[in-house]
């Protein structure tokens, strides 16, 4: 932060310097974390060692798991993308109070954001642990605390509307608009509060897919429509793009929360045990639990159907169940995946896919002289008489001193225009 302020405000490097800042930062927290692991250790427990035919398997459950988790994240950060862009439609101060508005949702957001992390987590490790009741406590306790955290980071944002804006610019124009959006921070809290604790659960369960078409259909196919119409046929302006992505938050987030209170808490149980064994398939000879490398743990009722009973005497059947761990053999074998070569080749083939588009971003980065977006940038506000604005945000003088003569005077020109 201070980093981007030095950078910025007295050695004028403009836009760029606060990507820079941000980049390094991001590798100061990985070598601090890579350090962290290497000295304290903490791998050597469930990690023997790298070995290639190890890493190349099992990719089915990263992908069947990742994608839809990637896509849960997206598909809601692109929403708020897409009204910055129908800000920018109805004018410079409409786009300037949105990103006051953007900016400080951002911020109050990481407050319960790492609430969502921790429900994640330790629900993850109760099911892990064979305790159904464990992580449904987990989760309606989780659910008492969010109204607390969302009332105490909300409140402030509402009480102090009228003076938090003018942080950001002196504009009164620009000011007054965004002080009429904060309020609408508040009810966001509260919705994106439940909507993140059972989001949570659901990606503690492993029901990313169910996540990702949830808000699909409650932000694109219901909040998003609702926005622009409101944004662009009634006089709401950005107000109600607001109030449109609210409705369709509000829709996310009463189907999240049904499906968290709806959870087969046992059946998630053992369909976390299914997970570690398709992912565990291949073993290490090192590994510290290597004389249990062959089985797995069955949790299913040996009297009869687990399904009559209560969620306490299920979990209390699994608890008996683990103390035979120890003691007793276990009747099914984990099957060793073997590699194919077709399969080997497909993997290789994304690598190098992925390889070309790097190589092909890095050749367009350094050797492109004019940023393609400052072509497009300049097409843009000449139609609005503000030639300036994209000189402002570009360090110019950086491309003066890398571009050939002709360059220089074709970016010269652009400037002029």
């Amino acid at each position: 932060m201070f980093a981007q302020y030095y950078f910025i405000v007295h050695l004028n490097y403009g836009l760029r310097a606060s990507a820079v800042c941000l980049s390094l930062s991001f590798g100061c927290m990985f070598l601090c974390e890579l350090g962290y692991i290497l000295a304290s250790k903490v791998y050597k427990e469930t990690w023997s060692g790298f070995k290639l035919n190890s890493a190349l398997s099992n990719w089915s459950i990263f992908f069947k798991l990742g994608i839809p988790g990637v896509l849960m994240v997206a598909l809601e950060e692109w929403c708020f993308e897409m009204m910055t862009l129908m800000a920018g439609t109805l004018g410079s101060v409409t786009l300037g109070a949105q990103a006051i508005v953007f900016q400080i949702q951002s911020i109050i957001y990481m407050v319960p954001l790492g609430l969502f992390t921790a429900v994640n987590i330790r629900v993850g490790q109760r099911l892990g642990a064979f305790d159904p009741v464990g992580a449904r406590y987990v989760y309606f306790t989780a659910l008492t605390i969010i109204s607390i955290v969302a009332l105490f980071t909300g409140l402030p944002v509402v009480l102090l509307r009228h003076y938090i804006p003018y942080m950001f610019t002196s504009d009164e124009e620009v000011c007054s608009l965004a002080s009429q959006l904060l309020p609408m921070l508040l009810l966001f809290q509260f919705l994106e509060g439940f909507a993140g604790v059972s989001e949570a659960i659901l990606l503690a369960c492993g029901r990313q897919s169910l996540g990702a078409i949830t808000i699909f259909l409650g932000y694109y196919c219901t909040g998003m429509p609702i926005a622009a119409i409101l944004t662009y046929q009634t006089s709401l302006g950005i107000l109600g793009s607001w109030i449109g992505l609210t409705i369709g938050f509000g829709l996310t987030t009463m189907v999240y929360t049904i499906l968290a209170l709806r959870t087969d808490w046992t059946k998630q149980v053992k369909q976390a045990r299914n997970n570690v064994t398709e992912i565990s398939s291949v073993y290490s000879t090192n590994n510290i639990n290597e004389q249990y490398k062959y089985h797995y743990l069955d949790i299913e009722n040996e009297s009869g159907d687990a399904s009559n009973l209560t969620l306490f005497e299920q979990s209390t059947m699994i608890t008996e169940n683990l103390s035979q761990y120890h003691k007793m053999k276990f009747s099914k074998k984990i099957k060793c995946i073997e590699l194919t070569s077709n399969y080997l080749w497909f993997k290789c083939i994304i690598f190098f896919i992925f390889l070309i588009l790097l190589i092909i971003s890095l050749y367009i980065r350094f050797f492109y002289s004019i940023p393609l977006w400052y072509t497009y940038c300049n097409e843009q506000v000449n139609l609005l008489d503000k030639s300036s604005f994209c000189t402002r945000i570009m360090p110019i003088n950086n491309y003066l001193l890398q571009s050939n003569n002709n360059i220089t005077h074709l970016l010269m020109d652009n400037i002029t225009l």
